[in-house]
């Protein structure tokens, strides 16, 4: 909605020019912009540190961001080692299957996958935080949960703010797979929080509700990459 032009008129004229001068209402769709998934996984490898991917109904867009991210990591870290970087994941409902993992340009043999029971996930996923030798390590609570998020709340924000300490000082990237229908009544401590919606065939939009830099709010479409496996980006 443009604004009247007697109340633009009091205004100096660098903020009129370029639209520099809006209402609220467009604010929304002002930090809408396409990005690069592999720029912004870039960035949350430069970082690391936790970070929430939610997806309403399911898993399947945060397990193939995490595994972009993994992918994207054993990459980087052979521009200094002659083997890529090891990464891990916590996988309680057995949903990883090869053919999908490849087709993610990620190299089986240095991806860890820990399958504990549900009850014992937590304390699988410290362990495993705690040995310091994953570049990024993915713990997927969206099927562990046989009750709802809010009377398991205070345990899962313990979790998360002991894998932090754990973590602090390293470059880990550690990803955590939830789902965002799910109510908390209180935000788990991470350093950043993204929640996923397919847009497209090939676009993802992120829409960031907890950041250390970027704006709270901002809504990011991640162009897709043609990966050789599909199934698990399958809604």
């Amino acid at each position: 909605m443009a604004l009247p032009a007697h109340l633009l008129d009091r205004f100096p004229p660098e903020l009129r020019k370029n639209a520099l001068l809006r209402t609220a209402d467009s604010l929304e769709r002002a930090v809408e912009a396409r990005f690069p998934l592999d720029s912004l996984l870039g960035e949350l490898l430069g970082q690391g540190g936790i970070v929430e991917l939610a997806q309403k109904g399911g898993r399947a867009l945060g397990t193939s961001l995490a595994l972009r991210a993994c992918a994207e990591a054993q990459k980087e870290s052979l521009a200094f080692s002659r083997e890529p970087s090891l990464c891990g994941f916590v996988d309680t409902e057995g949903s990883l299957y090869a053919p999908g993992v490849l087709g993610h340009e990620v190299r089986l043999d240095r991806l860890l996958v820990a399958r504990p029971r549900p009850e014992a996930l937590a304390k699988t996923a410290l362990r495993m935080a705690e040995a310091r030798i994953f570049s990024v390590l993915v713990i997927d609570i969206v099927g562990s949960l046989k009750e709802p998020l809010e009377l398991y709340q205070n345990s899962w924000v313990r979790l998360v703010r002991r894998l932090a300490h754990t973590i602090e000082g390293s470059n880990t990237l550690i990803l955590l797979l939830t789902d965002s229908s799910t109510r908390a009544a209180v935000p788990l401590p991470t350093h950043e929080r993204l929640e996923l919606s397919r847009v497209g065939s090939r676009e993802i939009l992120a829409r960031r509700t907890r950041s250390r830099r970027g704006v709270i709010g901002a809504s990011l479409r991640l162009e897709l990459p043609s990966p050789r496996g599909e199934e698990l980006l399958a809604s």
